[in-house]
């Protein structure tokens, strides 16, 4: 552990726990671009947004392409084409020092949106989660076969409820070999990181040890909260609030 280089928050937050955060002296430099869940859209992060931009955050909240009316509309890697208009979006209203925050999927994006990128200012990982199928899949299967004989690029229909998408991209997002491998990104990334999982989580329940692949900063910090993986985001607002205003004195914002 990396005891006298980064804040370790590892606790159990009970329901009603979370205190209410106090806006920073000045916020206006930090935009945050949140990042949905696999299948999801940016809805998802209705009560989220009006917090942030209270607590005087710059927001954006894209549909990114692996929502559930986009997925999949490209490779992961050609999809942080979208980060970086969300980006741009916020750089064209003034905030200079850029905050992903992403959910479950979103949070697997950042992380390889941070490792392979240099204009950010820190990371809100809530639940990552990688979307990772099985070579017995019946959409891997297919896709693969598709990939072999040469039609990888070409539009495809997968599974009975039907998913249209390129071979190629459908197994960046969902094939055994994904570009999500935290034990692989997280040694990249050398920004601020606040990781929030859920206790009841589906996923790893534990993620001390991938946290601590990170490179360590003052403002790395890990909590787990008593909540289930999809609620995560929501009951976390308060805390990541905290952590931005943090952050933003860190930053002399």
């Amino acid at each position: 552990m990396h005891h006298n280089q980064a804040r370790l928050a590892l606790s159990i937050l009970l329901a009603g726990g979370i205190g209410m955060s106090a806006m920073p002296a000045a916020a206006a430099g930090i935009g945050v671009v949140l990042m949905h869940g696999h299948g999801s859209w940016s809805a998802q992060f209705a009560k989220i947004v009006p917090r942030l931009e209270a607590a005087g955050y710059g927001v954006q909240a894209p549909e990114l392409c692996w929502s559930d009316k986009r997925r999949y509309a490209g490779t992961a890697e050609e999809c942080m084409s979208d980060v970086d208009d969300a980006i741009a979006a916020l750089h064209a209203r003034g905030y200079d020092k850029i905050v992903l925050a992403g959910h479950s999927m979103g949070a697997s994006n950042a992380f390889l949106y941070a490792a392979n990128h240099d204009n950010l200012a820190g990371l809100i990982a809530w639940a990552p989660n990688r979307f990772v199928r099985t070579f017995t899949n019946t959409n891997v299967m297919d896709a693969q076969r598709l990939v072999e004989q040469g039609k990888g690029d070409e539009i495809a229909d997968f599974g009975t409820v039907t998913l249209r998408a390129t071979p190629r991209a459908l197994l960046s997002f969902e094939g055994p070999d994904v570009p999500f491998n935290e034990e692989r990104l997280l040694p990249g990334i050398s920004v601020p990181l606040f990781w929030i999982g859920g206790y009841d989580d589906v996923g790893k329940r534990d993620p001390t040890p991938l946290f601590e692949l990170a490179q360590p900063t003052p403002l790395n910090e890990l909590t787990i909260l008593n909540t289930n993986h999809f609620n995560v985001p929501d009951r976390s607002i308060d805390l990541a609030i905290g952590w931005l205003d943090r952050l933003a004195a860190s930053l002399g914002s």
